[in-house]
């Protein structure tokens, strides 16, 4: 730290990295159509594979986004899944009730 305050330009460039690290990513420039259903993930997977394709999206901010698309994916199929869950259970209730009485 003495060095930097001294002025000796490596010394404050390493200073400066411990305090304020450069940013290993940036925002992605890409437009995504809304993800409201798995048809739309589904679209979603095939524009970024057209980006891709096209040079407008490196791979790795490929990798980025369909990671977000695939994480909205197992979202949709966890909400599925505990809905037909709670339709079983009630279905199964309502049978016990009717049969118990």
């Amino acid at each position: 730290m003495l060095l930097a305050k001294a002025g000796d330009t490596a010394a404050l460039k390493i200073a400066m990295d411990r305090l304020l690290p450069p940013l290993k990513s940036s925002p992605i420039q890409f437009k995504l159509p809304e993800l409201h259903t798995t048809s739309d993930a589904l679209s979603a997977l095939a524009a970024i594979i057209e980006g891709v394709t096209n040079g407008r999206l490196l791979p790795e901010e490929a990798e980025a986004l369909t990671a977000t698309v695939s994480t909205f994916i197992k979202a949709v199929e966890v909400t599925m899944l505990e809905d037909r869950l709670s339709a079983l259970e009630s279905w199964r209730n309502e049978g016990r009730t009717r049969y118990d009485a």
